[in-house]
């Protein structure tokens, strides 16, 4: 059963993700990198069809980046490579022509399965006097995932931790930011890990005096 279906809850539907899946996959971001699109195509189709349990390193491999049925995790790092190749198309894209687009497709560190969700349009003007009530109650379930990322990460369920970090969905916010870092160290990507923390200090009230 799919996970994804037509909403009242605010979540895209299936159409909407293939249709921003489609519209990704024929941006300056991905044109020449046919491999990526494979990758992501593969992924988010499985999930929209229900089948997350389905996405492994090896799967992805065999089905979607051509690999033999003796493919080996432990002697080809190339779903991993691959993996670090998309999360930088992605902020590529999303940094570029893809800001504005109404349904986002995400793959979080230490994880194969992508999130999708809605982009949140800024405030009205006329809101701003209310913004204070409806910032905490942001705020709120935002805190409450860091907490439930910081006991996967302390329980060492990397999972639990990548999908709770993933949650945390704004890449500015400090403990969304905090998250991602402790997942990237955790999978061994230290150059996301870097540039994440860079962010973070740089977005530090030191850094706004």
């Amino acid at each position: 059963m799919p996970v994804i279906a037509a909403q009242d809850d605010g979540h895209p539907n299936a159409n909407e993700v293939r249709d921003a899946l489609c519209h990704m996959a024929a941006s300056e971001a991905f044109r020449g990198s046919p491999q990526l699109v494979a990758f992501l195509r593969y992924v988010v189709e499985a999930t929209l069809r229900g089948e997350q349990d389905r996405i492994k390193g090896y799967t992805i491999a065999v089905e979607a980046l051509g690999r033999s049925e003796n493919f080996d995790p432990q002697d080809d790092p190339i779903v991993r490579v691959e993996a670090t190749r998309l999360r930088r198309a992605l902020n590529r894209y999303y940094e570029n022509g893809g800001r504005q687009d109404p349904v986002q497709i995400d793959l979080p560190l230490g994880s194969y399965v992508p999130v999708f969700r809605r982009s949140v349009p800024a405030a009205a003007p006329a809101c701003r006097a209310g913004a204070g009530v409806q910032d905490s109650s942001r705020a709120r379930p935002a805190v409450q995932e860091f907490l439930l990322f910081l006991a996967a990460y302390v329980a060492n369920d990397a999972a639990g931790a990548a999908r709770h970090a993933a949650l945390i969905t704004s890449d500015d916010d400090p403990l969304g930011l905090v998250a991602r870092v402790l997942v990237a160290a955790q999978h061994g990507e230290a150059d996301a890990a870097r540039a994440m923390l860079d962010r973070l200090v740089a977005s530090g009230p030191a850094a706004k005096t």
